[in-house]
């Protein structure tokens, strides 16, 4: 089996491995994983990249693409670096997962400084302990829970609704299915 130069090196976690398969769906392809401290500064890499520790991959792909994978990533609180449309990262997003305060640097090709909307990109299986995605882990069960008491409170309304509506219904029932007039 071969191995993936640039995954090699990588320290394999939720974050790396979420990475590696939303980026596929996107279309992107892996450019830049692991970089030796040497590799790093003949680059002209920071000294203090994700890159040298094994916590940071790139990837290029269309305008679209990258916009769409950076704005993702940036929004899925796995990652404590995306940076992308920016100085030497206009050919790439860059992502980094290693312990600092989060910096996303996401720039907008639109002059309205905004971000576009990002495609739904499945992440099933996919969890972080990171705790500023608590409230969106809540808000998603809370939403659940309420869609699902909705759904069982309109069916309770419909054989209400249903039982007044037909009278009959109800003989029928308690009678095991002939109405009491004997039809």
């Amino acid at each position: 089996m071969a191995v993936d130069k640039a995954t090699y090196g990588i320290k394999q976690n939720n974050s790396s491995k979420t990475a590696i398969d939303i980026a596929k769906q996107y279309g992107l392809t892996l450019t830049s994983g692991y970089r030796s401290p040497s590799k790093n500064a003949s680059i002209g890499g920071s000294k203090t990249s994700f890159h040298t520790h094994g916590l940071a991959y790139d990837f290029a792909g269309t305008p679209s693409q990258m916009q769409k994978f950076a704005e993702w990533a940036k929004t899925s609180g796995l990652y404590s670096e995306v940076i992308y449309n920016n100085g030497d990262h206009k050919d790439h997003v860059h992502v980094g997962w290693g312990e600092k305060t989060p910096y996303y640097d996401v720039k907008n090709s639109s002059s309205t400084g905004s971000f576009n909307g990002v495609d739904a990109v499945s992440t099933e299986g996919t969890t972080t302990s990171d705790s500023s995605t608590g409230g969106s882990v809540f808000g998603s069960m809370l939403g659940g829970i309420i869609r699902v008491s909705s759904i069982i409170i309109l069916i309770i309304f419909a054989v209400v609704f249903f039982l007044m509506a037909f009278p009959n219904t109800q003989q029928v029932l308690k009678t095991g299915g002939k109405l009491l007039n004997g039809k």
